[in-house]
């Protein structure tokens, strides 16, 4: 086994910024980006982009409203749990979820939701601003998308540079089972209380397009590298983490990689473990539910399977308690 140790590619998305209102998609600045891209998701699966153009004050807020959601009573936020009538949106507690049926559940929680939940239940009254933060937040996220998606479809040198973009109407798909945003919480672990077996986010694979991650400072993200060891994905500011998931796989025929990852306590100089809290933000990019995943190249090496059926699947698969 090389002792050479595989890392993350950072790519610079100034050329694709969302601070530049056009762009010339056929440039060259742009085009290599679509380069780097395809050649990272060709490997690892991961990239980290930089100056993306995201706002700042809204990813901050987004944040900031996320942990006042999880700072409310366990009774308050079980209000707007999720459940089948909400399509499985809404609030998980602690353990209600595990990708490794045999061990115990994540040491997180979340709440998620997709445009097809907007008049649910789920949205808290406590906090006043939390529903219009992040609706802006999944505006924002959208939007980044839709460039990214161009960028793939160019970079894999696909006839139609608009195919992937036509297949994601986040801003207007309100079918179950589409893009979704998810806003986590990980509690500070004491020592002691973790449980054999289980981690703040087990191994998995996303299930969808890509996923674009936001992290605060903590730490704890992995990536299965290549070679099968795990490599940090250590925060770093201003990017945004984003990888491939499981049906841009199929999509391509294996051409981008959907790559397992997780999220660990960390270790500190004498090597015990330790886990203050932790936040991250989650834009779960989702083909539109009605869209037919076929291998773009024509090999169908995967049968074609429809995206908002594989990924309902996903979600109750990973889901304890249904």
């Amino acid at each position: 086994m090389s002792d050479l140790i595989e890392t993350i590619p950072v790519i610079d998305f100034t050329p694709c910024s969302m601070q530049t209102s056009e762009l010339d998609f056929m440039s060259d600045d742009v085009l290599e980006v679509a380069r780097l891209m395809v050649d990272a998701f060709s490997t690892i699966g991961f990239v980290y982009l930089r100056n993306c153009g995201v706002s700042k004050q809204l990813l901050q807020s987004t944040f900031t409203c996320s942990k006042e959601f999880f700072s409310l009573p366990p009774e308050t936020k079980k209000k707007y749990t999720a459940r089948e009538e909400t399509e499985y949106q809404g609030y998980y507690d602690v353990e209600e979820e595990v990708f490794d049926q045999t061990v115990p559940g994540d040491l997180k929680e979340s709440f998620d939701f997709t445009l097809s939940v907007i008049e649910a239940p789920i949205w808290t009254t406590e906090i006043v601003q939390f529903k219009s933060i992040l609706m802006k937040f999944f505006e924002e996220c959208s939007l980044l998308t839709t460039r990214i998606l161009k960028l793939l479809a160019i970079g894999l040198k696909l006839d139609d540079a608009d195919f992937f973009v036509r297949c994601h109407n986040m801003m207007t798909e309100t079918q179950a089972y589409a893009t979704c945003l998810r806003t986590l919480y990980y509690p500070p672990i004491l020592p002691g209380t973790l449980k054999q077996g289980q981690k703040r986010l087990g191994e998995h694979t996303d299930y969808g397009t890509i996923t674009l991650v936001f992290q605060d400072d903590t730490g704890g993200l992995q990536v299965k590298g290549t070679d099968m060891r795990w490599i940090d994905a250590t925060p770093i500011e201003d990017t945004v983490v984003v990888n491939i998931a499981d049906l841009l796989q199929r999509w391509t025929s294996d051409k981008l990689i959907s790559t397992a990852h997780r999220i660990v306590t960390l270790h500190d100089d004498d090597g015990r473990k330790f886990s203050k809290a932790r936040q991250s933000l989650a834009f779960f990019v989702q083909a539109d539910p009605d869209v037919e995943i076929v291998c773009i190249d024509g090999s169908n090496q995967y049968e074609p399977v429809k995206a908002g059926s594989y990924v309902k699947q996903r979600v109750l698969d990973s889901a304890k308690r249904y």
